[in-house]
Formats: structure tokens, C-alpha cells, sequence
């Protein structure tokens, strides 16, 4: 099915390719503006044809010969009050140590999804990737950019979301206006290319791994957890200490991992005083349990530096399962990012709906497989997702990275390795 799937994306891509302008030679819209490689000249209005994405350049499909290998990045740092929001990244390549004759800058895009790769960028039906290039602020001190649209000099640089596109109801849904920063229904995820203008423009053959900010509430008494983005931590004593730290600290009491073939929590982290105790070895992806009992206050964690998303094959609990005396079994595992991806394009293609709903990812388990899928809210759990006879009912939005609770009847390997 999978394969199908893919054979209707790519002659979906195709036919992007054939409505394309038909200019090689980085030519950009007809209003003038100019690609130059100096950093002071006019560049294209991003902002005002934000709407008519098809005409910048010609980079959605047409980007040969390839440019430039992009830059990594991470996210610093994150900050949110009222009224004032930003995700800081640090190139890990600045353009300080590049070669200024083959890039001349970086470019930085936003998704509610996580761009992996340039089809990604190219997910939704309608819109295409230079609708998600946004205006980074490298001179975040003075608010002041040489060039617009451009990441130049600055090893650091600044999403104050001083754009449109974070909030922008058409594209996100109503009630998604928001920058996101603090927001457990918005997750912003980033990536970036390298620029080369000269003497075409050409850039770079894949943007870098994505990075992302995934908030979650953290309440007294039970919550159910995922590891969403790398935080550079593989043990769950560590996880803990970032966790407990979080807010007016003291949230961490215990940390449980769930075993679906014995249908038990199993205690993985505890704190003794001040001390935390969990040697074991935890990874981004992992669902778990955590114990709040001190701290009576709702803290919200944002999970962000560096901020790695994780591929799906790196992902450990594969394999979705019940105990062997039970007709179904409890699996708790995170929205994976890469089959996240792929339900949105099919969404796109096939129907035109621009987000995944719960009943897609049942039916991407299987039926015969998945019984029903809950999310948690508030300290309790809320059905999504279940089959009424062969049909999928579940029309509400699934985010990816996020914790779910699904019930199979049959073991299934989902996503597939």
C-alpha cells in the first residue's frame, strides 16, 4: 500500500515539475528584484507573494545542478512571554568558516511538520517550500538585518516570527494562530539550506536534519510523556534531572516505562531527596510515565536543545503488542515524524485536507490490528480514534511527536522498519 502511495506522490511531484516556470537561470518574479551574491542588494519579496509561492525562484523543483552542502543546526535556546516569543539556532557551520565563493547564505524554514528532506517541504497540495522560508533575526540586540530572508553573518540567529506564515488560520486550521513557543497544540520544527548565487543560483542537494520544540503540561499526579526531540540525554536518571528542573522544579517523583507484553508499569527513574536514581538507557522517541507529587503547580516542559528530531527507524519500540491471555493490549509510543510526513502528502494529494487525523493513523496500523487510539488530556486518557465495522472514525487533528495510546488485537509492526 505504502508503495502505491508513493507512486501517487511522486506524480503528484511530476505534475509540479511540468506546471513550473520553465527558467534555469535563477531568474526571479517579474516585480525585478535581483539575486546578488553581495549581501546588499535587492532581494525577492518573500513576504508580499507569500501567497503566490510557485513564482520565487525556481528552487521548489527546479535546482540544478545541485548547490552547496547545507549547515546543520540546533536550537540554543527558547523563550516565550506574552507578546514576546523566539527559538534561537547556532549554525554548526557558520559562514564564517565556508567558502564565500560557493555560499553566500543560509536560508531558514518553518513547518508544523518536520522537513526532512525537500519533498517534504513540498508536502501540502497547495502550497509549496518557499512558502515556509521565514525572516530569521541575526542581530537580535538591535531587531536589524542587513538583508531580509537571509541568515549571513551571525553563528546564531533568531525565529521572533516577525513573519505571516506562523499565523496564518488558512493554512494551519482555526484556533492555530499562534506562534507556538509555550503552546502544547502548536510545535514549530526548523531546518535550513545553503545558497549559492553565483553564477546561478543553486542550492543545496537536501536541507539539514530538522530540529524542533515540542511543549508538554506537566500536572501533579500522573503524565504520560514522550521524548520528542533530542535533548543529548540517553539515560533516564538524566531525562529526569531536565524534566524536574523544569518551572519552580520538583516535578519528578518517579519515571515508568510501559511493558505491553506484561500489561505493567515498570519504574525506571526515582528521585531520594534530591538525588535521582535511573542508570538505564532511554532514547528520543520513548513514551513514558512520569509521577508528579511535590511541585503543585502546572509546569509546561519544552523539549528543544539541541533538538534533533528523530528519524522513525531510530525510534525502539517498533512493535505494537497485547499479553498473551488478553483479547487486546495497551502500547504507548509518539507520533512518529517520517509516517507522519507521508499521511499529511496523502492527505494532501487525495482530499485536500492539510492536517493527519486520528482515524489516518488507525487505518495506517490496519484494521484487524488497532482497535481504538486515545491521547492524553488532563490526566486522563480520550478516545480519538476506533473502527465501526471496516470505516476509521476519528476526525480530530493528530500532531506529530506526541504520545498515544494505542489497542491492538494482533501484533503489527507500525511504522514499519
Amino acid at each position: 500500500m505504502r508503495k502505491w502511495i508513493g507512486l501517487l506522490l511522486f506524480l503528484s511531484i511530476c505534475s509540479i515539475v511540468i506546471a513550473a516556470p520553465d527558467a534555469l537561470d535563477g531568474s526571479v518574479p517579474e516585480s525585478g528584484a535581483s539575486m546578488s551574491d553581495g549581501g546588499g542588494g535587492e532581494i525577492p519579496p518573500f513576504e508580499a507573494m507569500a501567497e503566490t509561492t510557485a513564482n520565487i525562484f525556481i528552487y521548489v523543483t527546479l535546482r540544478q545542478p545541485e548547490g552547496p552542502e547545507a549547515s546543520g543546526i540546533e536550537i540554543d535556546s527558547t523563550y516565550c512571554l506574552t507578546d514576546w516569543e523566539f527559538i534561537q539556532f547556532k549554525a554548526l557551520a557558520p559562514l564564517a568558516i565556508r567558502d564565500t565563493a560557493e555560499v553566500q547564505f543560509y536560508l531558514l524554514y518553518r513547518a508544523q511538520w518536520a522537513p526532512f528532506t525537500w519533498n517534504d517541504l513540498n508536502l501540502l497540495n497547495t502550497y509549496e517550500d518557499s512558502m515556509w522560508i521565514i525572516d530569521p533575526i541575526e542581530n537580535y540586540i538591535t531587531g536589524v538585518d542587513a538583508v531580509p530572508y537571509r541568515w549571513y553573518t551571525y553563528p546564531k540567529t533568531r525565529d521572533n516570527f516577525g513573519d505571516s506564515v506562523w499565523n496564518m488560520e488558512s493554512v494551519w486550521g482555526a484556533g492555530y494562530a499562534t506562534k507556538g513557543v509555550c503552546d502544547e497544540d502548536v510545535n514549530w520544527y526548523y531546518t535550513s539550506v545553503a545558497v549559492d548565487t553565483t553564477p546561478t543560483v543553486r542550492f543545496s542537494p537536501e536541507p539539514c536534519r530538522p530540529v524542533g520544540e515540542v511543549d508538554q503540561w506537566l500536572v501533579l499526579g500522573d503524565n504520560i510523556l514522550s521524548y520528542p526531540v533530542d535533548l543529548n540525554v540517553r539515560r533516564w536518571d538524566s531525562l529526569a534531572m531536565i524534566i524536574d528542573e523544569v518551572g519552580a522544579g520538583d516535578n519528578m517523583f518517579e519515571i515508568h516505562t510501559w511493558d505491553p507484553a506484561t500489561a505493567n508499569w515498570i519504574r525506571v527513574a526515582f528521585k531520594i531527596g534530591a538525588m535521582i536514581i535511573g542508570p538505564g538507557p532511554c532514547a528520543p522517541g520513548d513514551v513514558f510515565r512520569l509521577i508528579k507529587s511535590v511541585n503543585p503547580d502546572d509546569e509546561l516542559w519544552s523539549a528543544a536543545k539541541p533538538g534533533y528530531v528523530p528519524m522513525d527507524d531510530s525510534i525502539t519500540n517498533h512493535t505494537l503488542t497485547k499479553p498473551p491471555a488478553y483479547a487486546n493490549g495497551d502500547n504507548f509510543v509518539m507520533m512518529p515524524y517520517q509516517t507522519y510526513n507521508m499521511l499529511l502528502a496523502t492527505n494532501s494529494v487525495m482530499e485536500g485536507i492539510d492536517m493527519v487525523r486520528a482515524s489516518d493513523v488507525l487505518n495506517d496500523i490496519g484494521y484487524g490490528n488497532s482497535v481504538e487510539i486515545h491521547k492524553w488530556v488532563t490526566g486522563a486518557w480520550v478516545r480519538i480514534a476506533f473502527w465501526i465495522a471496516t470505516t476509521p472514525i476519528g476526525p480530530g487533528k493528530v500532531l506529530p511527536g506526541l504520545p498515544l495510546r494505542v489497542i491492538v488485537q494482533n501484533e503489527v509492526v507500525w511504522p514499519p522498519e
